[in-house]
């Protein structure tokens, strides 16, 4: 292998002053950290740790092994783990907490099939990736490392079988990142962002480390949506490293943990000590198995409820969300109330509401302080264009988000909207409603108090400030 130095200094990295609560995926035995197997039966909560480490080289065999048969309990186990892997990794990302893989990627030159099966029964070995990207075959010697924290487990690579390509996420993804990593849909666009680790001899990446970058979605004067040029927010670190080739792939974990966590390298226990049982070993390990099943069962309660309540809480959104995300969630709330939901039709419109043979655009505002008559001129421009293009009119209605940073019980009493934008709808027929009337409204229909029609009703039939309940 052919290292080039692009620098004379060749430091060791600084291990932490205090051992992180670390999970390694994929290989056993390594000390002072929590190890996991991939057909493991009690997957641990992965987001439950300061960082992670993947070791995807057993999975290659492991989906090669697997009969085709989607019932066959070992092959819907790790199927099952590949998904919680995926959902933890990017909460783990999410927190801003870094992620280490050894990846052995069957990498393609196609893209389409960066997901292909390999195994029988319609499985990958990297549907656990948190995020996309895309790696093609092609082999080589030449190391260009340009990261000296990460030179001694490169010199365990003389030879590496794929390169990887930044490419930017397809937006309809973003929401499919942002749920599992916040909870919720933040309304921001992803740009992926990233440093070569380790280049070949014509400047390919052969190791790298990305990050995604949240850009707020706002709009203009117009009505257009713009992104922010500096993010909101950035993830945790995603490290790609090529398989080991000097070692195995047991050592080169240990080798990540000696450089990132400062565990000192300790001789990996062979796997016949499996085979050789203490006094008392034997009896424990019936134990835990009794009861892996029960603990198994509680926590797929647990997690049932946990997001329950996740779910519930994403209502809460209509008290100060914004943007996007502010017209998302009054989307759903409309659907279950029973309104069917359109795309826009005309120029920029927010979405179009249809119920009962009746039909309505809807504008959403979300403001720190009070909805302007501009807010209304602008849904009364959509509602203009539409009558030129159908030939007929359509209902309007604004849901504005006024004062939505205060807590609800401050804004009794606030104006939240404008006297000349309150004048303007009610000569216009136009439905004026706050989020927060909105929410009041949702939590009743939830509570069965009233249901999702009369509450329509209202909308379609009212003029200027109206309440739903």
């Amino acid at each position: 292998m052919l290292f080039r130095r692009k620098e004379q200094n060749e430091g060791q990295p600084i291990a932490p002053a205090q051992t992180k609560r670390v999970l390694v995926i994929g290989s056993t035995g390594h000390p002072r950290v929590r190890c996991v197997r991939w057909d493991e039966r009690d997957f641990p909560n992965v987001a439950d740790h300061d960082a992670v480490v993947v070791n995807s080289v057993p999975l290659v065999q492991i989906v090669n092994s697997l009969p085709a048969d989607h019932a066959n309990e070992h092959w819907k186990r790790v199927w099952k783990n590949q998904e919680e892997v995926r959902i933890g990794l990017l909460k783990v990302l999410g927190a801003g907490r870094p992620v280490y893989v050894i990846d052995a990627a069957e990498a393609s030159s196609s893209p389409e099939r960066q997901w292909r099966t390999l195994g029988s029964g319609g499985m990958s070995n990297r549907q656990w990736m948190p995020v996309y990207v895309r790696c093609e075959s092609e082999e080589g010697e030449t190391l260009v490392v340009s990261d000296e924290a990460y030179r001694n487990y490169l010199a365990l690579v003389s030879r590496w079988n794929h390169l990887y390509y930044i490419e930017q996420l397809d937006p309809r993804q973003w929401e499919w990142i942002q749920r599992p990593m916040f909870g919720r849909d933040i309304g921001c666009a992803i740009a992926v962002e990233h440093q070569p680790l380790a280049m070949n001899g014509y400047d390919r990446l052969v190791a790298l480390k990305l990050w995604l970058a949240f850009h707020r979605v706002l709009r203009d004067r117009y009505g257009e949506r713009v992104v922010t040029r500096e993010p909101e927010r950035k993830s945790g670190e995603l490290v790609l490293l090529p398989e080991p080739t000097d070692v195995s792939d047991r050592d080169a974990v240990n080798v990540l943990l000696e450089s990132f966590f400062g565990i000192p390298r300790e001789s990996m226990p062979p796997e016949w000590t499996d085979e050789v049982r203490l006094p008392g070993e034997e009896a424990l390990i019936k134990e835990d198995e009794k009861h892996a099943a029960s603990v198994h069962e509680l926590s797929e309660k647990r997690e049932r409820i946990a997001k329950g309540i996740s779910d519930l809480r994403e209502y809460k959104r209509l008290l100060y969300e914004t943007g996007p995300a502010l017209e998302a969630i009054c989307k759903r709330v409309l659907s279950e109330l029973g309104a069917s939901v359109r795309e826009a039709e005309v120029a920029q419109e927010d979405f179009v509401i249809e119920w009962n043979g009746l039909k309505a655009v809807v504008e959403v505002k979300g403001h720190t302080r009070t909805v302007k008559v501009d807010d209304l001129r602008q849904l009364g421009h959509y509602r203009d264009e539409y009558r030129i293009k159908n030939g007929k009119e359509i209902k309007g209605i604004l849901l504005g988000n006024a004062w939505r940073l205060e807590h609800p019980g401050r804004r009794t009493g606030r104006q939240e909207f404008t006297r000349d934008a309150i004048e303007y709808a009610t000569s216009r027929g136009i439905t004026l409603v706050t989020t927060t009337a909105l929410y009041d409204a949702f939590c009743q229909f939830l509570d069965k108090q009233v249901d999702g029609p009369a509450v329509l009703r209202r909308l379609f039939d009212g003029s200027g400030v109206i309440k739903l309940v």
